[in-house]
């Protein structure tokens, strides 16, 4: 008799397209849940939809543009590149932050010291990237950065860079209204 292949997350998902308000219903608890459910409010008063992308990974998008991701890591649930450790959401934006734009909002805001405490470390879920790359984030070097996000990610963000991921997607808000 064959044995038959466990559909991976990402197949399932990729059926399901799961909306992140069953998925965060369904999947979080406590201090966690309520952050999200506080961020999709946020999202929704600033018309940033939040559609399915990939595996526990929603875009963040403004007049159908990408300005973002959700992702959501569940403790012991296997992507099919990484065992997940402990619970966590992270936000990651659609920018190059040493673009000369966004380096000098960045800068002017105070939130080079944020961006730099949030640098991804590569994990090794890809063959093809790991392990990392040698990147310059505003003026500072950093070795086995992830490719993904731009090399940041939020992760389970404070109060503080919540704040600064909020206004960096109100930027990027504001770059696409004045393109049109």
């Amino acid at each position: 008799m064959l044995e038959q292949k466990q559909e991976t997350l990402h197949q399932k998902q990729s059926k399901e397209k799961p909306s992140l308000e069953v998925f965060v219903e369904s999947n979080l608890n406590g201090e966690l849940k309520q952050a999200v459910i506080d961020f999709m409010a946020y999202c929704k008063e600033n018309k940033i939809s939040y559609p399915w992308g990939a595996s526990n990974n929603w875009y963040l998008k403004f007049k159908g543009k990408r300005i973002g991701h959700l992702r959501l890591r569940i403790a012991g649930m296997n992507t099919g590149r990484v065992d997940i450790k402990k619970d966590a959401w992270i936000l990651s934006l659609s920018i190059n932050v040493n673009s000369p734009i966004y380096k000098e909002f960045i800068e002017r805001e105070g939130f080079t010291e944020i961006i730099w405490e949030n640098v991804k470390r590569c994990e090794g879920c890809l063959t093809t990237c790991a392990p990392g790359r040698t990147m310059t984030i505003l003026e500072k070097d950093f070795d086995s950065v992830c490719i993904g996000g731009w090399g940041i990610w939020f992760i389970n963000p404070n109060a503080k860079t919540l704040d600064c991921f909020r206004k960096l997607m109100d930027f990027q808000k504001s770059i696409i209204i004045s393109e049109k």
